[in-house]
C-alpha cells in the first residue's frame, strides 16, 4: 500500500508518549511546551537535511534561514519551560555546570542572557 504525504510526514515527526488528558493543567502546559520543542527540533533536522541534499543556492539559503528560525523557537520555548517548570531550569543549569567541569573546552559561551 502506497503512503500519502500526510502519512509519511506524520511518521517523520516525534510522537508524544504522554497521555495529556490524564494530567492537570500545569502539567499539560509543560508537556505541550516539551512536545513543541520536540517538533521544533524535528523541523531543524528536516530543514538541515534538505539543505544537504540541495545544489540550488536559493533553496539552501532559504532552508538554512528557516532552520535558524526554528532554533530561535527552541530558545523561546526553553524560556517558557523554565518558567513553568523551575526544576527543569535548575537541573538544566546543574547539567551545564557539570559539562563545564568535566569538559573544560566545551560550554564556555559567556553570553548567558540570550537563553
Amino acid at each position: 500500500m502506497k503512503k500519502n504525504y500526510k502519512q509519511i510526514y506524520c511518521e517523520m515527526l516525534s510522537q508524544n508518549p504522554v497521555n495529556v488528558k490524564s494530567l492537570g493543567q500545569p502539567e499539560k502546559d509543560i508537556e505541550n511546551i516539551r512536545l513543541a520543542m520536540v517538533g521544533e527540533l524535528d523541523s531543524i533536522n528536516l530543514y538541515e537535511q534538505m539543505v544537504k541534499t540541495s545544489n540550488n543556492p536559493k533553496v539552501i539559503e532559504i532552508l538554512s534561514d528557516i532552520a535558524k528560525e526554528e532554533k530561535q523557537h527552541v530558545g523561546e520555548l526553553q524560556v517558557l519551560l523554565d518558567e513553568l517548570d523551575p526544576q527543569n531550569h535548575d537541573l538544566r543549569h546543574i547539567g551545564k555546570d557539570e559539562v563545564r567541569i568535566e569538559f573544560p573546552n566545551i560550554g564556555h559561551k559567556e553570553d548567558e542572557n540570550k537563553i
